[in-house]
Order: structure tokens, then C-alpha cells, then sequence
């Protein structure tokens, strides 16, 4: 497949758009965050030089804004037929009773909460991994013959969906989790509860809720391993309704993977939350903001209907022009600022080399649709 890429930065000016003077360059790698060699990373921003995706990718990177203190309150983003709404509390944390259980303080006063995966329910337990690995499943871990051992378990003890984020704990040792941090961010449909705060084992974390995010979702959490891989991650027969599978865009979670197929499932290649790759947009489409911009409670734009004119003149060949289609909507609302990003492929008969790349002239002009 030989593909062509074109991106165009928008200002947002109280929901009318304009040319931005500063254009965001194509994201050729991803950009991941890596906190240090200790921690799980988390992806920040998805390249851009992916194959035709299904549908479009909104992704919203900010923070939740309210224009007064206050403990709680909801965003939501709507791009089309995608849409998202998500809770968002002031910092919370666990209070644990001699009894073992547990319950939540009061969310505390804010008037912004970043929306990055740490403020989301998930992390890591690595306590739990301490004390597990002393039992017998830990035994039968190192006694394993040594090409089959793994070099570390302590993916075992991370969340699938976040190992960065707040709240993900093994039922061990409870008194531990006294005065630990909760998530900021959650989905309204599937909220941590104090009766939810404890997984009975490390493959019961399909029950946990899932992250409220509104941003990237890393290649190797789930669901997006799963759809680039199959079968990947162990876990208990789930006990309620898969909550990623309540969106119109998961319904293939329903599904077993085949872990012994090769073919990767299309929908890897979508990197929005839940609820946010529904349809393909083409532009004209209404987008809704709420809560997610420092002065303004409420953003109505349309995305611009312009669309790029691909022409690309390979060697010895006529010109080609794939159709454009819309791959990704970055919406930067703390920037007043929103990128679309378009790609146009046509298939080839056989590998091409650098050169062939190098010496294959794209030109792109833009149109109103």
C-alpha cells in the first residue's frame, strides 16, 4: 500500500475556525511518556502513519475545567455520531476501617483536573506481587523450566487497561490501601465503588471499571492489544457486561480473539477512548465541548469542510489520487487549537524500497467540500 498523509491545524475562536498560523507537523512515531525504567509508560500521541483506518479517532488532550471551585463535575465531547461523558471529582482517597473495609473521603475543591491516564482508575499493585509470589502460584512461576519462566511476572499485577492510573488493588493486605489516591476521572456507567475496590485475583481485573479518558489509549493496553494480537490477556469469566462492548465501536469485544490467528483485527489501529471511533467523519460535522475549556463552559464548532486533493506521481506512472479520508480529529481546547489529519492509499503489487519514497512527489491542494 503506498499512502499519503495530509494534516491541517484549525484556531478556535468561540466556535468559529480559522487557519492556524502555527501547522502541526505529521506525529511519525508515537510519543510515549515514560516516567522513568521503574513505570509503565502511557502514549501521549499516536503516530499519524497508520493504514486507512475504519473510522475516525476523536481524541480531546487538555484538562476538565470549571469556571468556579467545585467538587464534582461532568465533560463530555461529541464529534458526530461519537460521544463521550465522563465524571470528574476533586482528589479523593481511600479510608480503610479495622474492619477491612473500605470507603471514600469527599472530593476536595478544584477548578481543573489534567486528562492524562494517571488521574484515571488503574496501576499497579506491587505489593500484592510481593506477597502473591511468596504463595504457591509464585512457586509454580520460578519453578517453571527456564525457557518457559517468565523474566518478570509484574505484568501480572498491572491493570490492562491503565497500569498508570489510581485504585486498581489486589485483595491483599487491605489496611495497606489507608489514605491511597483515587481516581480523578471516571466513566458515569461503571464508577468506582468501595465494594469494587478490592480484585479477588490478578485475572479478575476485567470487572474493574474502566479508565474515564478521553485521550490516546496505548498499543499494548487493552482492548487495543487484544484486536493487534488475540488473545493476550488472561482473565475470569466476566461476571457483568463488558462495559467497552456498550459502546458502538466495541461490540467486536463481544467476540472471542483467535490467538492462534496472524491477522490483525482493523480496529487496532484505533487509538480513542471508548465511544469516540464510531463513524467515519468527512467534515461539516457538529463537535460539542462541555466543561473542557478554561473561560468557556460550552464549545459548538463544525469541523471544516475542506478536504486535501492528493496527487502522488510515482516513477514511469501516471498520476494517482486516492481519495482523502479522515483519520484523526485533535481537539486542543485549552489551545483553542484542532488538527484533522487525513490519509489517502492506493494498493501496490509488490514492496517498494526508500528510494522508490524518496523519489515519489505528493502534492496536496485543499478544497471546500
Amino acid at each position: 500500500m503506498l499512502a499519503a498523509y495530509a494534516k491541517r491545524t484549525y484556531q478556535i475562536d468561540d466556535g468559529r475556525l480559522s487557519l492556524a498560523d502555527e501547522q502541526i507537523p505529521l506525529v511519525v512515531e508515537p510519543v510515549v511518556e515514560e516516567p522513568d525504567e521503574a513505570l509503565p509508560s502511557w502514549l501521549k500521541d499516536d503516530t499519524d502513519l497508520l493504514a486507512p483506518k475504519p473510522a475516525t479517532d476523536v481524541v480531546v488532550m487538555g484538562a476538565a475545567h470549571a469556571l468556579e471551585p467545585t467538587e464534582e463535575l461532568h465533560v463530555s465531547v461529541a464529534a458526530g455520531r461519537s460521544v463521550r461523558r465522563l465524571c470528574v471529582q476533586g482528589e479523593r482517597r481511600v479510608e480503610m476501617g479495622a474492619d477491612g473495609r473500605a470507603e471514600f473521603s469527599p472530593g476536595a475543591s478544584f477548578d481543573s483536573v489534567a486528562l492524562c491516564p494517571q488521574n484515571a482508575y488503574g496501576g499497579r499493585d506491587l505489593h500484592a506481587q510481593w506477597a502473591l509470589e511468596e504463595d504457591e502460584l509464585g512457586q509454580r512461576l520460578l519453578d517453571l523450566p527456564e525457557p518457559l519462566r517468565p523474566q518478570e511476572t509484574v505484568w501480572l499485577y498491572e491493570y490492562p487497561r491503565n497500569p498508570v492510573g489510581q485504585g486498581f488493588f489486589l485483595d491483599v493486605d487491605r489496611l495497606r490501601a489507608d489514605g491511597a489516591r483515587l481516581p480523578q476521572i471516571e466513566d458515569p456507567g461503571d464508577r468506582l465503588t468501595p465494594e469494587r475496590l478490592f480484585r479477588r485475583a490478578p485475572t479478575a481485573w476485567i470487572d474493574a471499571p474502566i479508565p474515564g479518558q478521553l485521550g490516546w489509549v496505548h498499543h499494548s493496553w487493552y482492548p487495543r492489544l487484544v484486536r493487534y494480537l488475540g488473545k493476550m490477556l488472561d482473565h475470569d469469566p466476566p461476571e457483568r457486561e463488558l462495559r467497552e462492548a456498550s459502546f458502538p465501536d466495541g461490540d467486536d469485544l463481544r467476540l472471542d480473539h483467535d490467538d492462534e490467528s496472524s491477522r490483525v483485527d482493523p480496529r487496532a489501529l484505533q487509538g480513542a477512548s471508548p465511544g469516540l471511533a464510531i463513524e467515519r467523519l468527512c467534515g461539516g460535522e457538529q463537535v460539542i465541548l462541555e466543561n473542557l475549556h478554561p473561560s468557556r463552559s460550552r464549545i459548538e464548532l463544525s469541523l471544516p469542510t475542506e478536504t486535501p486533493k492528493l496527487r502522488i506521481r510515482p516513477s514511469h506512472v501516471d498520476a494517482l489520487t486516492p481519495a482523502a479520508i479522515l483519520q484523526t480529529v485533535r481537539l486542543e481546547p485549552d489551545r483553542d487549537r484542532l488538527s484533522l489529519t487525513w490519509v489517502g492509499a492506493v494498493p501496490l503489487l509488490g514492496p517498494v524500497d526508500d528510494d522508490f519514497i524518496m523519489n515519489t512527489p505528493l502534492r496536496v491542494s485543499w478544497q471546500r467540500g
